[in-house]
């Protein structure tokens, strides 16, 4: 549902609210009562509004498959050889088995989803905690190099997963490009949230800024139509204050 319909109210961030919500908020007309009471919850309900918004923005159903080129794999591979030293030492005579081999790497699918039940290769760095080396078929595990040497010649035309554990891969853009499910458009989905909640945080700041301006200067008049001269030179001292802390 767009934002905005079928609700009440708007916060100073601009994002919508039910109207009692908004009035228990907003009724106070205390100036410090506002900055310490009201702001975290003024903060928490933007902060709400823009995770809803953000997920009814990105939301309808999983991400297509993204087709991975053979110059996509091989560049990677070739790059992760260069800067990784592997845990097993067949580990590497492996991938440098695929990258000899275009036919075979055409078919393999990196992953980062449990594929036991297929074929999947499983190599880790020396800095990983997994195991350097480990090869599944049908449910059936295997470390052997033969094993998987001759699995691969038997079966070329065969569709081979394969999961690296490197450190740093969740942030690595390189590996989660390649990666056959939604872990790349998650890490998108992350930072587009972390963009849009870093902007509803200043516009709410900035609101807030006005609104408090606004009271205090609403409380400098109701002094001077009582005649409060003791609270109309308070008043304007935190004036004069908070211009200078903002200006």
């Amino acid at each position: 549902m767009p934002l905005g319909v079928g609700m009440k109210g708007a916060l100073p961030c601009g994002f919508q609210m039910h109207g009692g919500a908004q009035s228990s908020i907003l009724e106070n007309k205390d100036v410090n009562g506002i900055a310490m009471d009201h702001r975290g919850l003024l903060r928490r309900s933007c902060a709400a509004a823009a995770v809803i918004f953000h997920g009814e923005a990105v939301e309808g159903g999983e991400a297509m498959t993204r087709w991975v080129s053979y110059s996509e794999k091989r560049q990677f591979l070739t790059t992760f050889l260069q800067q990784h030293r592997l845990k097993h030492p067949d580990a590497r005579f492996v991938l440098q088995y695929l990258l000899q081999h275009p036919h075979l790497l055409e078919n393999v699918h990196f992953t980062e989803t449990e594929q036991k039940q297929a074929r999947w290769l499983i190599i880790s760095t020396a800095m990983a905690e997994e195991e350097g080396l480990v090869f599944y078929r049908r449910g059936q595990k295997s470390t052997s190099l033969a094993s998987i040497m001759g699995d691969l010649a038997l079966h070329p035309n065969e569709t081979l997963y394969l999961t690296l554990h490197f450190p740093g891969k969740a942030r690595n853009f390189s590996y989660l490009r390649l990666i056959d499910h939604q872990a790349f458009e998650n890490v998108r989905r992350h930072e587009r949230h972390e963009k849009m909640a870093k902007a509803a945080e200043q516009v709410l700041d900035e609101a807030l800024k006005r609104h408090e301006l606004s009271v205090l200067k609403m409380q400098i008049d109701q002094a001077l139509d009582r005649k409060d001269m003791a609270l109309f030179q308070q008043l304007t001292e935190q004036l004069k204050k908070y211009e200078g802390q903002n200006s």
